[in-house]
Protein backbone atom coordinates (compact mmCIF):
# COMPACT_ATOMS: atom_id res chain seq x y z
CA UNK A 1 0.00 0.00 0.00
CA UNK A 2 1.59 3.49 -0.90
CA UNK A 3 2.35 6.42 2.04
CA UNK A 4 -1.09 7.59 3.44
CA UNK A 5 -0.49 9.77 6.29
CA UNK A 6 -4.35 10.03 7.69
CA UNK A 7 -5.00 7.50 10.57
CA UNK A 8 -6.14 3.56 9.59
CA UNK A 9 -9.68 5.08 10.90
CA UNK A 10 -9.69 7.61 8.39
CA UNK A 11 -8.22 5.38 5.01
CA UNK A 12 -4.57 6.11 5.92
CA UNK A 13 -1.95 3.57 7.21
CA UNK A 14 -0.88 5.03 9.92
CA UNK A 15 -1.71 3.67 13.49
CA UNK A 16 -0.23 6.26 15.84
CA UNK A 17 -2.62 9.25 17.14
CA UNK A 18 -1.08 12.54 18.29
CA UNK A 19 -1.77 11.35 21.78
CA UNK A 20 0.59 7.58 21.80
CA UNK A 21 3.02 9.88 20.53
CA UNK A 22 3.44 11.66 23.41
CA UNK A 23 5.57 10.41 25.91
CA UNK A 24 4.80 9.60 29.75
CA UNK A 25 6.47 12.65 31.90
CA UNK A 26 10.08 12.78 32.17
CA UNK A 27 10.32 10.63 29.36
CA UNK A 28 10.51 9.80 25.52
CA UNK A 29 9.44 8.08 22.67
CA UNK A 30 11.05 7.28 19.74
CA UNK A 31 8.33 6.27 16.32
CA UNK A 32 9.24 4.52 13.62
CA UNK A 33 7.17 5.65 9.86
CA UNK A 34 8.05 3.62 7.06
CA UNK A 35 7.67 5.89 4.49
CA UNK A 36 7.58 2.92 1.86
CA UNK A 37 4.47 1.38 2.74
CA UNK A 38 3.29 4.06 5.58
CA UNK A 39 3.64 1.44 8.60
CA UNK A 40 4.14 2.71 12.12
CA UNK A 41 5.33 1.95 15.48
CA UNK A 42 6.61 2.84 18.77
CA UNK A 43 10.31 1.72 19.04
CA UNK A 44 10.76 2.78 22.85
CA UNK A 45 9.87 4.86 25.68
CA UNK A 46 13.08 5.21 27.49
CA UNK A 47 13.72 8.35 30.18
CA UNK A 48 17.07 9.20 28.11
CA UNK A 49 17.40 11.64 25.99
CA UNK A 50 20.45 10.55 24.41
CA UNK A 51 19.27 7.28 24.04
CA UNK A 52 16.30 7.85 22.27
CA UNK A 53 18.51 10.34 19.97
CA UNK A 54 21.41 7.08 19.46
CA UNK A 55 18.42 4.54 18.77
CA UNK A 56 16.51 7.10 15.94
CA UNK A 57 20.24 7.80 14.83
CA UNK A 58 20.54 4.01 14.02
CA UNK A 59 17.26 3.33 12.70
CA UNK A 60 16.58 5.91 10.53
CA UNK A 61 17.28 5.89 6.79
CA UNK A 62 16.58 5.84 3.33
CA UNK A 63 12.79 4.83 3.62
CA UNK A 64 12.62 4.91 6.76
CA UNK A 65 12.23 8.06 9.25
CA UNK A 66 12.52 8.10 12.80
CA UNK A 67 11.24 10.67 15.41
CA UNK A 68 11.78 11.49 19.09
CA UNK A 69 8.87 13.44 20.93
CA UNK A 70 9.59 14.82 24.89
CA UNK A 71 6.01 14.24 27.52
CA UNK A 72 4.39 17.28 25.85
CA UNK A 73 4.04 15.84 22.40
CA UNK A 74 6.53 17.55 20.40
CA UNK A 75 8.80 16.65 17.97
CA UNK A 76 12.34 17.22 19.44
CA UNK A 77 14.66 14.95 17.23
CA UNK A 78 14.28 13.80 13.22
CA UNK A 79 16.77 11.27 11.65
CA UNK A 80 16.15 9.38 7.78
CA UNK A 81 14.52 10.43 4.58
CA UNK A 82 11.37 10.16 2.67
Amino acid sequence: MPYDPRHVSEGGNRTTTRKSLKAPKGKYRVVLVDTFDGSDCILLTTKSKQKAFDLANSKGGSMTIVYVYDDKGRQIHKRGTF
